[in-house]
């Protein structure tokens, strides 16, 4: 931050602006081993564009994050002017929580999380989640992204989520997972779910589901969200039979400032 009392005006302004516009991502910084920021808006235009960029300089920015409302045409000449690039489309989906009382004699056994678990959690979440942006960006590595979801899992165990459910397998073994926040106004969201290769098609994810609802419905809580890829026609047709409805569409949109056009870092 800089110390002179009295800055230049327009700087001053610009950098004010840019503090309520944009933020630095430390965490992802620090993953990745990049400077990365987010635009903490849904629409741009060209004055807050350049607020954009004036931030971006001051910080030394290598990527930012933009997601961005689909519906707004002037955002989207600004993103092509700037250079930004389309990695992700967000679909968030929505459910009303019915809870089940009676499970099936033949479901899987679903059970809170233990220390144990981890290894097996981490490594089903490596392998589970490459349809995300951070895969499409092609700046990041592959392995780099395996390990933000082995890290992702992990951490939502020992805190990051409110409570993180496990599908046990017949060997007694972890074969999937299930983490659970709580949101302001009677709401849930599902964070991660995935479930190991050799046990798909064999209802571990819907158990999941389930039992979320169960432990949702526990809290108070009466509405629970879920955010996937447009592109992921298996994550969709799940959440679909799990009675769960679209309710927004957002554009993921990575920008690498340092990047001449048709010229990768």
């Amino acid at each position: 931050m800089r110390s002179d009392p009295k800055p230049d005006r327009a700087e001053s302004n610009a950098q004010i602006s840019g503090r309520q516009l944009c933020e630095t991502l430390e965490w992802d910084s620090a993953f990745f081993g990049r400077r990365i920021g987010r635009i903490n808006r849904g629409r741009l235009n060209d004055t807050l564009a350049r607020d954009v960029e004036a931030w971006v300089q001051a910080h030394r920015i290598e990527c930012v994050y933009f997601l961005a409302d689909p519906f707004d045409p002037p955002t989207f000449v600004v993103l092509n002017r700037l250079g930004f690039r389309l990695t992700d489309t967000r679909v968030t989906l929505e459910c009303r929580v019915v809870r089940q009382s009676v499970l099936s004699n033949a479901a899987p056994v679903i059970r809170e999380w233990r220390e144990h678990d981890v290894p097996l959690l981490r490594a089903i979440a490596a392998r589970s989640h490459r349809q995300s942006r951070f895969y499409k960006d092609g700046h990041f590595s592959p392995a780099r992204c395996d390990e933000l979801y082995a890290t992702w899992i992990e951490n939502s165990c020992f805190g990051y989520a409110d409570h993180v459910l496990v599908a046990e397998g017949d060997d007694n073994l972890a074969t999937g997972y299930l983490s659970l926040h709580r949101e302001p106004g009677g709401r849930g969201r599902i964070g991660l779910l995935a479930v190991d290769d050799s046990r798909r098609g064999l209802g571990f994810g819907r158990a999941l589901v389930q039992r979320a609802f169960g432990w949702f419905d526990d809290c108070g809580i009466t509405t629970v969200k879920v955010a996937t890829q447009a592109g992921n026609a298996e994550s969709m047709s799940f959440y679909g039979r799990c009675g769960f409805q679209v309710i927004d569409e957002r554009r993921w949109y990575h920008w690498w400032p340092g990047e001449r056009e048709g010229e990768p870092e």
